[in-house]
């Protein structure tokens, strides 16, 4: 699975949460969070190992430390997101079906993080008008392709990309609002594993105490693939050539037209069942 965790918040909140977080982390001489560092006890949190003199006292030490972090956010002002996807599954639909790569990114990692800042960025339309959000992302391997993601959200939602700034990619172990989203991210995760263990419900099961702060968390599987798919065929923008999509690389003349002659075949014809 590839879970994607976001947190929105306005600048005055963000900064108030910063300061308690650098606070708490300093407390302990923690340098900085990272989800699966505190809950192994190694990497910044490996100190207390030492500290507490065993490795069971070093880890309830950590879990202390992830609760006053959690309470930190729990008493603050944020909107949060998340979404997961099967991969199995996405690569299943895209092979099965052929054309749905016209409506779904080749890269799992892409698909998640485009629907992401698509989420907040029309929240922030919705809820905000006249505003804009600045997307603060995790240096990595994979900021270029998030870097990418955001231009063909703009390009593909020019209306809602009119509500997206900048994405700028910064260094989590300097930067406390990333280990936030890490937080976030890993509540994400675990929700997820949640959902797929008590057989995929309607809902994700997410922990009470999170409800009043998170819209929503998004499941990506086969089946919402392939109802996505389904709907956009048989929908009157699609018929008329109106529904914006991804970018497609550079395709002859002929092979766009039997792209076209297949979507219209499925849309018309045999039903898909990624099978």
């Amino acid at each position: 699975m590839f879970c994607v965790g976001a947190f929105l918040a306005a600048e005055p909140h963000w900064r108030a949460i910063q300061e308690q977080w650098t606070v708490r982390l300093a407390f302990d001489n923690i340098a900085y969070f990272r989800a699966t560092d505190c809950k192994a006890v190694k990497g910044p949190f490996y100190n207390l190992r030492g500290k507490c003199g065993s490795l069971t006292l070093a880890m309830q030490a950590a879990a202390d430390i992830r609760t006053d972090l959690e309470q930190i956010l729990l008493a603050a002002h944020w909107i949060g997101f998340g979404l997961g996807i099967v991969i199995r599954d996405y690569n299943h639909v895209l092979k099965q079906i052929p054309e749905t790569g016209f409506f779904f990114a080749k890269d799992h990692t892409v698909a998640a993080y485009s629907e992401m800042m698509y989420e907040v960025a029309r929240s922030v339309r919705k809820n905000a008008p006249g505003h804009t959000v600045s997307f603060v992302i995790d240096a990595s391997s994979c900021s270029a392709k998030i870097t990418d993601a955001l231009r063909a959200i703009k390009i593909i939602h020019s209306t809602i990309g009119t509500s997206i700034d900048t994405v700028t990619a910064l260094d989590d172990k300097t930067h406390p609002p990333l280990q936030v989203a890490d937080l976030i991210s890993n509540i994400v995760k675990d929700s997820f594993l949640e959902w797929l263990k008590q057989g995929k419900p309607k809902y994700v099961p997410l922990d009470a105490k999170w409800l009043n702060h998170f819209q929503a968390i998004g499941t990506w599987d086969e089946a919402h693939m392939l109802h996505s798919f389904t709907k956009t065929l048989t929908s009157t923008r699609f018929g008329k050539g109106l529904l914006p999509s991804p970018p497609q690389p550079e395709m002859t003349k002929a092979q766009r037209k039997r792209m076209r002659r297949e979507m219209v075949r499925t849309r018309l014809g045999s039903k898909p069942t990624g099978k």
